[in-house]
C-alpha cells in the first residue's frame, strides 16, 4: 500500500496520468547498460502490475444519448409544416408524412394546440390552430398563426381564385392549379372592382391585392417575377385555398359580397 501511495503522489507531481507514461520515466532513468538483478525485476513487475490495475482504461467507452435531447426521426418535417403548406409535389416530405409519421405528428402537435390536416385527395397538409378552450379555467394558448381579416379587395379575388379552381380540370394540364395571367386576373376582378376613381387606382389595387394574395399563400409567381411586359407575369392558383372557402360557402359569399358592392 505505501509503494502504491507513493507511485500515485508522484504520478500527481509530475502530471502524468497513465501508469504506462510514468514507467517509461522509470526506465529512461536505468543507468545504461546496466544488468537488472533479481531484485530489480521483480520489482519492474510488480511496478507494472500496480500501474494497471490502478490506471487502466476502457479502450471502448459507450456513449449513451440522452433520450430528452435525441431529435425526433420526424423533425425535420414537423419544422416544414411549421413553416407552411406541404404538397403533395414535395414527393419526400408527403411520403414521410402519409405513409410514416402522421400518427406521431398528430398527438405531437396536439400538445401545443395545433391540428393536422391532411387532405390526401387533393394532396397538402397544413396545421390549423385549435378553437380556444372554454374551461374557465384554463390557460389560454398564444396565437402560434395570426388570424387574418381579409379586406373587401381581398375577399373578392380570392373568391374569384376558388371558384377558377372548381371550373379547372385535371385534363387541361397535368397540374391540378391553374396558371393565370396578371392580365387574366385584371380581366376576372374589374366587374368588381369597377368603383375606383381613376383606371390607373383600378390598376393599382388589383397589383397590391394580388401582391396580397401572394403574401397569404394562395397565388405563386411562375417564371420571371418581373417580364418585360407586365402583364405577362403569371400566377399559379395554389388549391390550399380550398382549405380555406369550401364549395358550399362560395356560392352565399358571392351574394353577400355582390350586395355589397351594388
Amino acid at each position: 500500500m505505501m509503494l502504491k501511495a507513493i507511485l500515485f503522489k508522484t504520478s500527481e507531481t509530475f502530471g502524468y496520468h497513465k501508469g504506462k507514461d510514468f514507467v517509461a520515466i522509470l526506465q529512461c532513468c536505468e543507468p545504461r547498460n546496466q544488468k537488472k538483478t533479481t531484485q530489480t525485476q521483480n520489482f519492474d513487475s510488480i511496478l507494472h502490475k500496480i500501474m494497471e490495475d490502478s490506471y487502466s482504461i476502457p479502450d471502448n467507452t459507450t456513449q449513451v444519448t440522452d433520450p430528452e435531447t435525441a431529435l425526433s426521426s420526424f423533425a425535420p418535417l414537423a419544422v416544414r409544416l411549421l413553416k407552411g403548406v406541404v404538397y403533395d409535389e414535395e414527393t419526400r416530405l408527403w411520403n414521410d408524412l402519409v405513409k410514416v409519421h402522421e400518427s406521431q405528428l398528430r398527438p405531437y402537435f396536439a400538445q401545443i394546440g395545433l391540428q393536422l390536416i391532411v387532405n390526401r385527395q387533393e394532396g397538402f397538409a397544413f396545421l390549423r390552430q385549435q378553437a380556444a378552450v372554454s374551461d374557465l379555467d384554463a390557460v389560454p394558448l398564444p396565437r402560434l398563426m395570426n388570424r387574418r381579416t381579409l379586406s373587401l379587395d381581398q375577399s373578392i379575388l380570392c373568391l374569384l381564385l376558388r371558384e377558377r379552381l372548381d371550373d379547372y380540370t385535371v385534363n387541361d394540364s397535368a397540374s391540378r392549379e391553374p396558371i393565370l395571367s396578371l392580365r387574366d386576373i385584371r380581366e376576372i376582378v374589374e366587374l368588381f372592382f369597377r368603383e375606383r376613381t381613376t383606371h390607373q387606382r383600378f390598376l393599382k389595387d388589383v397589383k397590391k391585392t394580388i401582391k396580397d394574395a401572394k403574401d397569404m399563400g394562395f397565388l405563386e409567381v411562375i417564371g420571371q417575377d418581373n417580364p418585360l411586359n407586365e402583364d405577362d407575369t403569371r400566377y399559379r392558383i395554389k388549391r390550399i385555398l380550398k382549405a380555406f372557402v369550401d364549395a358550399d360557402e362560395l356560392q352565399q359569399l358571392f351574394q353577400q359580397i355582390t350586395a355589397t358592392i351594388a
